[in-house]
């Protein structure tokens, strides 16, 4: 966590606390990625490629949010989506999340495609 959140939990309290706010943390330079996005209430999960699935429960993956300046679809459906985007993941894994259960932070900065997957089960 960078000296500046730090200090703000320090002075403030945890109620000033912001845990994925990722202004918070040393992130890698912006890149393209591509994998799956499984989400649904209270969580998200991105899987890189070359993922073919993407269980939230199996381990602690990455916590997946939005930039500010993206515009989501209010009525899209939790489940398993196909995305492309340009973004940053923190550096180093730490606890993210839900109940601070993921390694890592991503923040989408800009959305190339995004897809609904069609799972069989």
């Amino acid at each position: 966590m960078v000296q500046a959140c730090l200090d703000e939990v320090r002075f403030g309290g945890f109620i000033e606390w912001r845990p994925n706010d990722p202004d918070c943390y040393e992130m890698l330079p912006a890149q393209r990625w591509n994998g799956l996005w499984e989400h649904g209430w209270e969580w998200t999960n991105f899987c890189p490629e070359p993922a073919i699935t993407c269980d939230w429960m199996a381990k602690r993956g990455i916590w997946l949010e939005f930039a500010e300046n993206i515009e989501m679809d209010d009525n899209l459906p939790d489940g398993i989506h196909r995305i492309e985007f340009v973004g940053r993941r923190t550096k180093v894994p730490g606890n993210f999340g839900h109940t601070a259960s993921y390694n890592h932070l991503m923040i989408v900065d800009q959305i190339i495609s995004l897809e609904p997957v069609n799972v069989q089960r």
